[in-house]
């Protein structure tokens, strides 16, 4: 088999010489990608060890996306029912539209157990009124203490409707007081914050989408001096959890005949 250099694809040694000079840019290129991004992504776990420690410190507004659910093109249709309804998550005719799946909760409930193995305390849980939040704030927090329309994520809402809602969002926020060692839970959706119209959010300080982000993912809210600052952003309770737990290096079996 000849090699592809010896071809007549490559027919003069200016073209050949051309040819090596780019796979050789194309690598240095590549070397110097990775050498740039490790500091960041080093620096990302980091700080994430650093607001992992600040959340369970407590003083906090922690606005939740919801755990999973099935993806249905009509669902802000579905959630506008509901809400214009009030129905129940057990009295919800369409729950596969906007209830959790199985799998949802399953994600709800490890919210909760991170949260209590990482010694994050809650004093104070509010709900959209959209049957997959309320069940998160459930499953994860164990109640719900205030349901309130506005945390319904906008593209439920009529657009005409929006500046309405954010202005609510805002107050609601505003009049959340932390107790001392406890953070205030939202349980909500994307398609909020980013679509605030510059009303909820005084100042980003993650400089990223605040609603960019996972099923379960969070951001991290404060309030100071009735101004809201977005102080950070955990893409998912996945990343919360490795910045805030620390694993036992051995283990320990107190019962050696134990089976399995």
């Amino acid at each position: 088999m000849v090699p592809f250099w010896k071809k007549d694809i490559l027919k003069s040694t200016g073209e050949k010489v051309a040819f090596i000079s780019t796979v050789v840019v194309m690598a240095l290129i590549a070397g110097a990608y990775i050498r740039f991004c490790e500091p960041f992504s080093t620096l990302s776990v980091e700080n994430d060890v650093i607001w992992a420690k600040k959340v369970a410190d407590g003083g906090y507004v922690l606005h939740f996306r919801h755990a999973n659910r099935e993806k249905w093109h009509d669902v802000t249709a579905f959630d506008a029912i509901e809400l214009l309804n009030n129905y129940k998550p057990a009295d919800v005719p369409f729950k596969r539209a906007t209830c959790l799946s199985d799998q949802g909760v399953s994600e709800a409930k490890l919210v909760g157990d991170v949260f209590k193995a990482a010694n994050v305390q809650i004093g104070y849980v509010a709900s959209s009124p959209s049957c997959r939040a309320k069940q998160t704030a459930q499953y994860a927090f164990g109640r719900i203490d205030e349901i309130n329309n506005s945390i319904l994520h906008r593209t439920a809402q009529p657009e005409r409707q929006h500046k309405a809602f954010n202005e609510e969002m805002r107050r609601m926020i505003l009049s959340f007081k932390p107790a001392p060692g406890k953070n205030v839970a939202i349980s909500g959706h994307v398609g909020t914050l980013r679509l605030d119209g510059g009303i909820i959010i005084d100042k980003n300080e993650t400089h990223e989408g605040l609603d960019d982000r996972q099923e379960t993912g969070f951001v991290v809210l404060e309030v100071v001096n009735d101004k809201i600052i977005a102080r950070y952003k955990f893409e998912s309770i996945k990343d919360f959890a490795q910045a805030a737990l620390e694993l036992p290096v051995q283990r320990q079996v107190k019962d050696t005949a134990q089976t399995f």
